[in-house]
Formats: structure tokens, sequence, C-alpha cells
């Protein structure tokens, strides 16, 4: 499925991802890179779309699931730079993330998982179904782009 047709359906799902995706600040995350071949935008709205179709195989909320995916790298740190700046931007981001999705009014669950998405290489071990629906749709999304630059 196209990134279009991914953000569509994410927009009908439901209000809260609808108003996600049409916020202003959120759409600066398109200017951000990610993972060679991607932007944080793109990146993010295949988060939520893979941890949506986890969460309906592993019983999670799919919406929680949905909107957790979106906001999983919701951050303006920049990441680029020497490996001791990457190493503190990959312990970092996803605790400003967790911060700035109180903007949509994320539940603690959702909170948590976006809080976790990095493990192991950083936060707490996913304790939830949702955590983990985030936590395996981030990296699938990640190896996705990074081997979609390398054709």
């Amino acid at each position: 499925m196209k990134d279009e047709e991914k953000t569509k359906k994410l927009r009908e799902d439901d209000p809260v991802l609808a108003a996600i995706l049409n916020d202003d600040m959120y759409g600066r995350l398109k200017s951000i890179p990610r993972h060679v071949h991607s932007n944080t935008y793109d990146h993010s709205v295949h988060t939520a779309y893979l941890a949506g179709k986890l969460a309906d195989r592993l019983g999670a909320d799919r919406i929680q699931a949905e909107r957790a995916g979106l906001l999983h790298d919701f951050c303006f740190l920049d990441s680029s730079g020497p490996i001791p700046i990457r190493m503190k931007y990959l312990h970092c981001h996803p605790r400003f993330a967790a911060r700035m999705s109180e903007r949509f009014g994320t539940t603690r669950e959702e909170k948590d998982a976006i809080r976790n998405h990095m493990w192991p290489l950083s936060g707490k071990r996913p304790s939830t179904r949702l955590a983990w629906c985030i936590n395996l749709a981030d990296k699938a999304a990640a190896i996705t782009e990074f081997f979609t630059f390398w054709g």
C-alpha cells in the first residue's frame, strides 16, 4: 500500500488520527530525515499502519496502536552528527515524543508504548500488547525503509 493510501486510511479510522495528521507542528516531521531513505512523517505513518495490523493480530486496540505509531517519533531532536550524538538521540527521543504526544490526549498506555519503543536499545521491555505492536512495527518500518534505499 502506498504512503498516500496509508495516510488516507488512518484519517478515516479515527478523528484523533486525522487531527494528528492535519496538525501543522506534526507536519514539520516531513523535513526530518529518518532511516536513510525516508523522513520522520512517512516513517511514522508506516509504523502506525503496521502497528494497526499487528494490533488486529495480537488482540491489542488498533486505534491506540495507530495513534502511538504516529506519535512514537514526534520530537524535533537532531539525530545527525557523530556517533555519541546519535546514541544520545536513541535514548532521549522516546521520552520527548511521549511528552509531545500529550498534545493529542494520549493515554498512559499509549505514552508507555511510545517511551519504550526503542527497546532493547533504550527504555524498558514492552509489557503490553500495545507496546509490543509499536516496538515491532517501528523496527519493521525501519528495516523496510533502509532496504528500499538499497533497492
